[in-house]
């Protein structure tokens, strides 16, 4: 009983294992999701708190436009010190990344706003401006009915603190003094709960991941960046030794050697998966425009809807390696 029992689950693992296609990992790099248009140097203004002012004296919540420089390093008496500690840590964090960037470089935020203030030609192709519309938290309080060692019911008090911030920046074109791009996003977390408030973590704290990516998200607007990818090959259903040879070269990274012996069995045999994944690994090694070339053929010779979907995936790697040329190239 226990082999026919057994029978069924092996073949079940059979086919599974069976059916995994190879997959390829690459690591591309992405362009940058904004146009800075041709922006080379960029500054990080001071992100703002919410209690600033406005020039009129009226609150700067809402979507106008971020210009009021001059109280950009300011310091109000009544401000938040957990806002404080928040934006000053978004600032932090951008100075820091776009300092070691290979595709922009930084200009002190002083010399900004002295030119900003003055009246004078901005030293920096670009600024970045932002600030916190919204920085609430509260704390919320649940009872719970326990028992003791004893067996003994009581009622026990658990608190938890959740954080709320809505933060907006824009990037500035300073020879048009134009908007670039102006974005908002909001965050919440909340931390665990504690059964004494005074161990609850400080607001800062509750929210620093969603600050850092955030300030990640920002920099993949701002420059170029890379992104690992998995490229899946085609799995042979026909147990063709040379079709095995050719997908062990692509698991073991043989990545050109693999390509080259889908593309030898494809040229002898006319088979579709060998001509895909051809395809695919030249698509792996960066040759976008051969990628598409041999994949419209086997579009066009076989109209496999596989091969279809992959011509368009790499078309749009194409269309986004010419948009990072287009970013990198002075």
């Amino acid at each position: 009983m226990k082999k026919l029992i057994g029978l069924p689950v092996l073949a079940l693992w059979a086919l599974l294992t069976a059916g995994c296609a190879t997959t390829v990992p690459v690591t591309v790099t992405r362009p940058g999701e904004l146009d800075l248009r041709g922006a080379k140097s960029i500054s990080v203004l001071p992100f703002r708190l919410s209690t600033a002012k406005d020039e009129r004296g009226s609150s700067s919540k809402g979507t106008t436009i971020i210009i009021d420089i001059g109280r950009f390093f300011d310091s109000l008496a009544g401000d938040n010190s957990e806002e404080r500690r928040a934006a000053n840590f978004l600032t932090d964090q951008l100075t820091q990344k776009l300092t070691n960037s290979q595709y922009v470089q930084l200009v002190n935020s002083s010399a900004v706003q002295s030119a900003l203030e003055n009246g004078t030609a901005v030293p920096a192709d670009a600024y970045l401006t932002g600030g916190f519309t919204l920085f609430d938290s509260h704390m919320e309080t649940t009872h719970r009915t326990e028992t003791d060692s004893a067996g003994n019911e009581y009622n026990a008090a658990y608190y938890k603190k959740t954080v709320s911030a809505s933060i907006t920046y824009q990037i500035i074109d300073t020879k048009t003094n134009q908007i670039i791009a102006y974005k908002s996003t909001d965050v919440t977390n909340s931390s665990d709960e504690k059964k004494d408030n005074r161990q609850l973590p400080k607001d800062f704290d509750i929210i620093r991941p969603d600050l850092e990516r955030l300030s990640d998200q920002i920099m993949k607007e701002l420059q170029p960046y890379e992104e690992r990818m998995y490229i899946s090959l085609l799995s042979d259903k026909t147990k063709d030794p040379d079709m095995k040879i050719a997908d062990e070269m692509a698991k073991k990274g043989l990545i050109k050697q693999s390509e080259e012996k889908f593309m030898s069995i494809y040229t002898q045999r006319n088979l579709f998966v060998a001509g895909y994944n051809a395809a695919k690994l030249l698509q792996a090694q960066g040759e976008l425009y051969k990628a598409r070339d041999m994949m419209e053929r086997l579009v066009n010779k076989f109209g496999d809807k596989r091969a279809m979907t992959a011509l368009s995936n790499i078309d749009y790697e194409i269309a986004q390696s010419e948009k990072l040329q287009r970013q990198t190239t002075n």
